[in-house]
């Protein structure tokens, strides 16, 4: 699920920052925002919404050191791993639907 939003948020910025769009240079910046919050939105409940690996470290860090120890880093990989594979998707699925 996650790599699946970092594909659509990498998506979203290309076509956004497509010159063939012709979007105004002001509304980039509310349309990846708007982004965001949709995989906020959808991401949630499901994964606490990590998105991005720094975001995600910060929390696991402070949770370790409030008594959880070495069990707040289960599954970290996955949030480290997925935007890894998903940015990848997101770029090829617009090269090929919006560059072709």
């Amino acid at each position: 699920i996650e790599a699946f939003c970092t594909a659509f948020l990498v998506f979203c910025i290309f076509a956004a920052t497509n010159p063939k769009n012709n979007v105004p240079s002001g509304a980039i910046a509310p349309i990846v925002g708007i982004a965001i919050g949709v995989m906020i939105v959808m991401l949630g409940n499901l994964t606490g919404a990590g998105i991005n690996p720094a975001r995600d470290l910060g929390p696991r860090i402070a949770t370790s050191f409030l008594g959880w120890g070495f069990a707040a880093y289960t599954n970290a990989w996955v949030y480290i791993v997925a935007p890894l594979v998903g940015g990848p998707i997101g770029a090829a699925i617009a090269d090929k639907v919006l560059f072709a």
